[in-house]
């Protein structure tokens, strides 16, 4: 049994002040809340379904779900990306919905199959995102199998060069937005040299570099069938879902180019001040996410109550606003609160940081954490 609040909330070890001209960051110490008098169990009804080609295949079945939730994950991300190509690994996630169906693009057939279709490139891995009704989810597994199939071989010229035209894009505006944050929090948290320092966006320049040859080289190096684990969640049963597998169990095991390991990083509490690209001073809140699903979804939950209270705390403070993001991957993923006080004083932003974190249990109780864990599990 797992004490689910106070476990989380003792993780908390870094607290960053940000300002974008020289001034003085405030100190922060945390008085542990007191535990709560119960204890929380998180039960997952997930099975795994065995297919010959090594895939992993999960099933979280939830009969009372009116779409199915599923979640194609390659062990491939940024940090696999080769010196000099930087940012590969996303144009590579962008590439896998180009691959020419006849006339239209994999890409245009989920959309079509689809109520949802996303894509998201970490540090270590590499989702393709879908939600569907029931019915389709022959159709959609279909698709899957297809692109794992086809992988670079429809792939037109004209459709790669738009394609890394749209990301250059996106990392241009990526630099823009939150570029110099990002990477002044991953330098804060990993010392020099670490994998989880690299951007997994790249430069524009780099993705600009980044060749046909060498985008399906990558792409032939590391999707395969038995690189990646794929997650069914919905009102879905064990035969149907091994029913529609047919087509996608039949695709053989590949030899694959190994995933980069990294070292795992211990970090002690301690207190930072940062002075990076940000227009107002703000205060950051970062603790070590578990590995563990159970434990994870419980910090993850804390995490969300923890924002909600941060917001409420600065209504006082018109234009300000807290937000929560992860930073790091497998070996060291961190919970990220950015708070931005609009112009306040840091020394304002960290007391009501601190009451607002001194509070959540006491305001949700137990069924707002349960609803918060609960809404942490479909998220993975």
């Amino acid at each position: 049994m797992i004490n689910s609040h106070s476990r989380a909330l003792r993780a908390v070890f870094l607290i960053v002040t940000l300002h974008s001209v020289g001034c003085l960051g405030y100190g922060l110490r945390h008085k542990r809340p007191d535990a709560p008098a119960r204890n929380l169990q998180l039960r997952f009804p997930m099975t795994e379904i065995g297919v010959r080609n090594n895939a992993t295949v999960l099933l979280l079945p939830q009969p009372g779900a009116d779409l199915v939730s599923l979640r194609l994950r390659y062990q491939v991300g940024a940090i696999d990306d080769p010196v000099g190509q930087e940012g590969l690994a996303h144009l590579a996630e962008h590439l896998m919905f180009e691959m020419r169906v006849g006339v239209d693009t994999l890409g245009d057939q989920l959309k079509r199959a689809t109520v949802y279709t996303n894509a998201v490139t970490t540090l270590d891995t590499t989702d393709y995102i879908t939600k569907f009704e029931p019915d389709k989810l022959r159709e959609v597994l279909h698709l899957e199998a297809l692109r794992l199939a086809l992988r670079c071989n429809t792939l037109a010229d004209q459709d790669f060069e738009r394609e890394r035209a749209v990301v250059v894009a996106e990392v241009k505006q990526h630099e823009l937005v939150a570029g110099d944050l990002y990477q002044s929090l991953s330098n804060a948290m990993f010392p020099a040299n670490h994998e989880y320092r690299r951007r997994v966006v790249g430069t524009p320049a780099t993705v600009a570099a980044i060749t046909k040859d060498q985008a399906c080289q990558f792409i032939n190096q590391h999707y395969a069938p038995n690189n990646a684990v794929l997650a069914i969640a919905g009102p879905v049963t064990n035969d149907a879902v091994v029913a529609a597998l047919a087509e996608f169990s039949r695709l053989p095991p590949r030899n694959v180019v190994a995933h980069v390991e990294t070292a795992h990083i211990d970090g002690a509490s301690r207190n930072l001040t940062l002075y990076t690209n940000v227009e107002q001073p703000g205060v950051v809140l970062a603790w070590p996410l578990p590995h563990e699903l159970q434990t994870r979804t419980q910090a993850l939950a804390v995490g969300r109550l923890v924002v909600q209270r941060i917001n409420s705390a600065l209504n006082d403070l018109p234009g300000s606003g807290a937000f929560a993001t992860e930073i790091g991957g497998a070996q060291n993923d961190y919970y990220i609160i950015w708070i931005d006080g609009n112009g306040a004083t840091v020394g304002k932003i960290v007391d009501l940081a601190r009451k607002a974190v001194k509070n959540v249990k006491g305001f949700y109780g137990d069924y707002g954490f349960e609803h918060a864990s609960a809404s942490e599990v479909t998220q993975m």
